[in-house]
């Protein structure tokens, strides 16, 4: 958490609210970070849960949502219902959402699991999310390839601050 909080310090320098999204083990470093770093603003999270002895989701300090699949064996729908439960319990600010897709739905690099469907209807989710808090920038066009979408956000970061981590895996 230590190089993503320096990015996020980095980003805020100036007043600016920062987001942090991620997939896969990204998104477990998201709610690590929703509890350990207190210059990010929200957080989105694409499928990824850290262990609780990582992060308690009664220790979460910003407001996150979350894309979770329902056929994924690594971030089990059982572990979202535990996570999310546990968000509600300590009164967290969570919108959640699962998609009838596999882990990694939104990876066009993975045309095995990848569903463009859920995948666009999460994106549109995720940055409306951030628009509303104006974590993100106020969009050019609507709809992008991922690949370019990351390219995109990457641009904006000096204008609009956002963190993004991937995995080679999601």
């Amino acid at each position: 958490t230590q190089t993503v909080r320096g990015a996020a310090q980095y980003l805020a320098r100036n007043g600016a609210k920062v987001g942090l999204t991620g997939f896969c083990l990204g998104g477990a470093v998201t709610i690590i970070g929703a509890t350990k770093i207190p210059e990010l603003a929200a957080g989105v999270v694409f499928y990824g849960i850290p262990p609780e002895a990582a992060a308690k989701p009664a220790d979460v300090k910003i407001p996150l949502q979350a894309h979770f699949a329902n056929k994924d064996d690594w971030c089990t729908p059982a572990l979202v219902d535990g996570f999310e439960k546990a968000m509600k319990a300590a009164g967290k600010s969570l919108e959640l959402f699962r998609y009838d897709a596999e882990h990694a739905f939104v990876n066009e690099q993975r045309q095995s699991v990848h569903d463009r469907g859920a995948a666009e209807l999460a994106w549109g989710r995720a940055t409306e999310f951030f628009k509303k808090g104006a974590y993100v920038y106020e969009g050019e066009g609507k709809t992008r390839k991922r690949d370019a979408q990351v390219a995109y956000l990457a641009k904006l970061v000096s204008k609009y601050p956002i963190i993004s981590i991937e995995d080679g895996m999601s």
